[in-house]
Parts: C-alpha cells; sequence; structure tokens
C-alpha cells in the first residue's frame, strides 16, 4: 500500500457569507450557510466549536455558524453513558438578534457538580466585547477574554488573545476587502498562533465574497493525519470550492517527510447537502495514517460518510443519525471515535470489531430546541431598523466634512497635501504643511482614535451643534492631539484650531452665498504671522468636488492648485 497522505478537507473552517460582515435579518438568518462543524470536524454533528465562533466576524448571525434556522433561544445536546452510568448535557443560549449569550456543559472537573459556563457580552453594534469563563469544580477557576478591538464602522481589526493571564499572547489582525468583506485573517506574529478546538489558526484568506479561499497551518487539523508526528509535516495549505454559500470541495497538500523521501500529500474532501442546507455527504478521498508499534504508514483511501434527520416545524433538526463506512475498522480514526462515542471508551489494545457482524456502524444525535417567541423577535426586528438607521447615519462633523469633500471618499492628493479616510468619512491619513511629517489615526470607537507614535493616548471627540472639539485627556501629549472646529448651519467648516510646530495654528474660512467651498481662509500662526488666502474654483469631478482651483495670497503670485480623488 502506497504511503500517499489525505489532507481533508473535513477541516478548517469554511465561513461563508455574502455581503457584509454582520446583519441580523431574518431573510440572512434563513439562508443556507456553511456550519463551522462541516469544515473543522464534519462527524461531529454536534458541534464543539464555540472557542472557534469569535473568530469568524463574517456570518451574520451565530445561529447561521452552527447550521441554525428560525429563531432558537437554546439548544441542548443530552448524552447518557451506558458504560459510566453519567447523564451530561452541552446547552448553548442565544440571544433574540442570533448572537450566542451562554454556553454551558457538565464539568468533569475534580469537585464539579454542576456546569462549565462561558457567557459573552456585546456593544450596542451586536460586537463581542467580552468573554468571561467559569469552571466549576474544586478550584473555580474564572478567566476573561476582552481583546477585541473594532475600527470605526464597527469591523473587528484586532483580536488579541492571552495564554494564563498574559495578555498579548496571540494576537490576530483582520483586514477587509473594498466592499467591506473579510479579507484575511494574520497572526501579528509569525510563532505565536492560537490553537482553538484543536485547529491551530495561522493564514486565513477570503475571496470578495468572504467566502473561505484558503487556509494556511502548521498543525493540520486532518482527522486521519493527525497521529503523524508533527517534526514530519511541513504546513498544509487547503483550498475550497463552493455552490453558491455552501462549501462542496476541500482539498488540502501537504509535504510529509517519508523514509524514502518527502511527498506532497493530497487529501480531497467533498460535501453535499439536503434541502435544509445540512450535511447530507462527506466523501473523504485521501491519506489514512496507520501504525503498528514504532512504525507507520499513509494508505490512500476512499469512503462515504452519510447523514439523515428528523426536523421540528422551523427546519431545525432535532435527531442526527450518522452513518460510517462499513469498512471502519480500517480507519483508525473513525474507528476510536466510533467506539468511544458509542461505548464511553477504547483503547489501543482494543482489537475487536466495531460492529456485529451484518450491522451498519451508526451514531445517533438527539438535541431539543426552544425558539424565541414571536413578540420578541417582532421587538428585536424594530430595534434592529432602527439600529441600523442610526449606524447608517455617520458622525456628524466628521473628517470629510472638515475638509469640504461630497461623497464617500477615500483619498485627496495634490502637490501639497494628501489625505485618506475611511468609509466612515474618518481621517486616518494626513500629511501637509502644518505637521513634521505624515501622521496616521487609527479609530478604535466611532467617537475616539489613537495617534501614531503617541503610544496608547487616546482622542475623544465630543459633538456639539457647530462644533467638533478631539481632546486628549492625557497630560503626556501637552495638548498636542487636541483640535477644536467650528461649523455654520449649513454644516460648511468656519475654523480650524490645532498645534503646528509646538505653537497653536487658526485656520478660519469665510464663504460667498450659498457656496460649498470657501471664498478665503485666513491662517494665523504665531511665528508666520497672518496670511489670508483667496481662491477661485474652476473645476469639479462628478461628485462636485474641486479638482482643480486657482490661489492668491498676500506673500505670493496666483497659481493653480490641482488634487485627485479617488472613492470608496
Amino acid at each position: 500500500m502506497k504511503a500517499l497522505q489525505t489532507i481533508q478537507a473535513l477541516s478548517l473552517f469554511g465561513l461563508l457569507t455574502l455581503g457584509t460582515a454582520s446583519c441580523n435579518s431574518s431573510d440572512e438568518s434563513n439562508q443556507p450557510y456553511t456550519p463551522l462543524q462541516v469544515y473543522f470536524d464534519p462527524v461531529r454533528v454536534d458541534m464543539n466549536m464555540e472557542e472557534l465562533m469569535p473568530y469568524f466576524v463574517n456570518y451574520p448571525t451565530d445561529w447561521a455558524k452552527m447550521g441554525l434556522r428560525g429563531y432558537p433561544k437554546q439548544v441542548s445536546y443530552d448524552y447518557h453513558n451506558a458504560a459510566w452510568g453519567v447523564t451530561y448535557t452541552s446547552q448553548y443560549e442565544f440571544l433574540s438578534n442570533g448572537r450566542l449569550s451562554e454556553q454551558r456543559r457538565t464539568s468533569f472537573n475534580v469537585g464539579a457538580s454542576g456546569f462549565d459556563v462561558i457567557s459573552y457580552e456585546y456593544d450596542s453594534r451586536s460586537n463581542l466585547t467580552l468573554i468571561k469563563s467559569v469552571y466549576d469544580g474544586r478550584y473555580k477557576r474564572r478567566y476573561k477574554d476582552n481583546g477585541f478591538v473594532y475600527d470605526s464602522v464597527g469591523r473587528l481589526v484586532r483580536r488579541e488573545r492571552d495564554q494564563g493571564g498574559n495578555p498579548g499572547t496571540w494576537n490576530y489582525l483582520y483586514e477587509y476587502h473594498r466592499n467591506g468583506t473579510l479579507k484575511s485573517i494574520l497572526p501579528e506574529k509569525e510563532r505565536s498562533l492560537a490553537t482553538e478546538a484543536g485547529v491551530t489558526l495561522y493564514k486565513l484568506r477570503f475571496d470578495s465574497l468572504a467566502h473561505l479561499q484558503s487556509f494556511e497551518t502548521p498543525n493540520t487539523p486532518n482527522l486521519f493525519l493527525k497521529g503523524i508526528d508533527g517534526y514530519k509535516m511541513g504546513k498544509s495549505v487547503t483550498t475550497y470550492t463552493y455552490t453558491g454559500h455552501l462549501c462542496t470541495q476541500a482539498v488540502e497538500k501537504m509535504p510529509v517527510q517519508f523514509d524514502q523521501g518527502t511527498e506532497t500529500l493530497t487529501a480531497t474532501s467533498s460535501f453535499t447537502y439536503n434541502s435544509h442546507g445540512d450535511l447530507a455527504s462527506w466523501t473523504y478521498n485521501g491519506g489514512v495514517y496507520k501504525s503498528s508499534g514504532n512504525s507507520w504508514r499513509v494508505d490512500d483511501m476512499k469512503f462515504t460518510i452519510s447523514y439523515e434527520y428528523v426536523y421540528d416545524e422551523q427546519g431545525n433538526w432535532t435527531q442526527a443519525t450518522v452513518t460510517f463506512p462499513a469498512n471502519i475498522d480500517e480507519i483508525p480514526a473513525l474507528r476510536t471515535y466510533y467506539k468511544a462515542t458509542r461505548y464511553g471508551f477504547t483503547s489501543n489494545q482494543d482489537r475487536s470489531p466495531s460492529v456485529k457482524s451484518g450491522e451498519t456502524p451508526t451514531l445517533t444525535v438527539v438535541r431539543t430546541i426552544f425558539y424565541w417567541d414571536k413578540e420578541t423577535i417582532a421587538s428585536q426586528k424594530a430595534a434592529e431598523n432602527k439600529g441600523q438607521s442610526a449606524r447608517a447615519k455617520p458622525l456628524r462633523y466628521k473628517g470629510t466634512d472638515i475638509y469640504g469633500l461630497n461623497g464617500t471618499v477615500k483619498s485627496v492628493k495634490s502637490s501639497e497635501s494628501s489625505y485618506k479616510f475611511d468609509q466612515a468619512g474618518n481621517l486616518i491619513f494626513k500629511e501637509d504643511n502644518y505637521d513634521n511629517g505624515s501622521i496616521t489615526y487609527e479609530y478604535i470607537t466611532p467617537t475616539s482614535y489613537k495617534v501614531e507614535g503617541w503610544d496608547d493616548a487616546v482622542v475623544n471627540i465630543t459633538i456639539e451643534d457647530g462644533k467638533r472639539s478631539d481632546v486628549c485627556p492625557e497630560a503626556i501629549t501637552n495638548t498636542e492631539l487636541d483640535r477644536f472646529y467650528t461649523f455654520d448651519k449649513k454644516g460648511r467648516i468656519t475654523s480650524q484650531k490645532f498645534t503646528s510646530y509646538m505653537a497653536y495654528a487658526t485656520l478660519t474660512y469665510s464663504y460667498e452665498g450659498n457656496n460649498k467651498y470657501p471664498a478665503t481662509m485666513v491662517e494665523n500662526h504665531p511665528d508666520y504671522g497672518t496670511i489670508t488666502y483667496h481662491y477661485t474654483y474652476t473645476k469639479f469631478d462628478k461628485h462636485k468636488n474641486w479638482i482643480e482651483r486657482k490661489v492668491s495670497c498676500t506673500n505670493s503670485e496666483e497659481y493653480t492648485e490641482k488634487r485627485t480623488i479617488e472613492y470608496w
């Protein structure tokens, strides 16, 4: 039997989602998204993915991550282990907007008599801000995880994961496509990687529909190859194919060192789904690790696992039966999982067949689902619609307003200055004559930001009628980050006050009639005196932003200023 490995499609998340990263409408909650279970562990229909769920921000809800439809309030999996005489429970609680609020699992810690509980807290945008874990037992261990950093439009941009109370142990950075969908999740440090639910997170890349395009990891999560010594395996790369938003194929390639040399092993997982969007079959075609004593090999194998369900009126399954291949005893990983799940234990010394002659190896999982009532859901939808309207309203006196720009401007560049804005219209980069070099801004909330080079100093934005104040309370900044703006009743900027070269500079604008752009600007600085600029606008783009104007001032001849504008 040829030693050619596998690599499974079974593993690795796929993240499906169309369009933007977060919406909670009923239509989206009932769309068929690929459950995380399909990517990480197709054998386990009862999930075990809560550790991974917070990373994947491009599902519309946590219901979608679990393949749930409608509006479940509670999902309970109950198990009974006859061999050990133990009954245990795994339970998921959801908010009415589809966010996971609590996960409880019967605790088997020393001295435990109840549940290990993980609870989740969110901000007003339904963005996850805190995970609290309380483990039952003699020592009552407690952990808090608040490592979530969002940009001004509510997108997760940084995930800070700690280990045993050491913040920043594992950090991941998020990047987005121009259309707002998730583009990549990458580690901040090459060798500082988190392992969640048995999956080592390394490099995840997504297409413009936020479908997982490729996953690279130094530790394959492939169920059938995990037995290979880590030092014999190179990095595995899995790529994915979709029909609609359901992953139908995953192909993994990974170099493995054998006695005869290194081979790149390929394993293909093919998935089919039923009309509910639940997994109907998983065909694995690749290598299977087998060992005997100190020797091991990888055999090429192809087999299919099938799934059948009983559904409730909401279209969610309440009973799932997994049927394994008849030759299950030739597939060590499946044999171990099956016997441990069905009989409560197994061992390497166990050579007995998994099933009696003529029997089909199957496992059945039962779950109970309770739903939110119609009144609560109606109220939730009304609140969402109101909240979405509020979120859609940009910050009053945003960055593009300060610079008198129309539309969703991404950047403005001229021979004298360069400015960049995020999709909410906030200034994120500036380079002009008033500063010694460029400045980058990082928004941490819609009304607060950090400035490159000032460590953790935070500038807070206060909006009043006709006035915007950006003030940093940190004494160390000595007011250098403070900026003050005034606007007229038409929303046109009338003045700016800010620190420039260690002194306050003031810019004052005046307008002719209802014109959008200033006719004059008066610049005052203690070191350079007062200069008055006069503007005549000669060319505009289709968004009615000027792209050419004539400038005259008290200390120079008239000249022409041109600029290019890029839009989101």
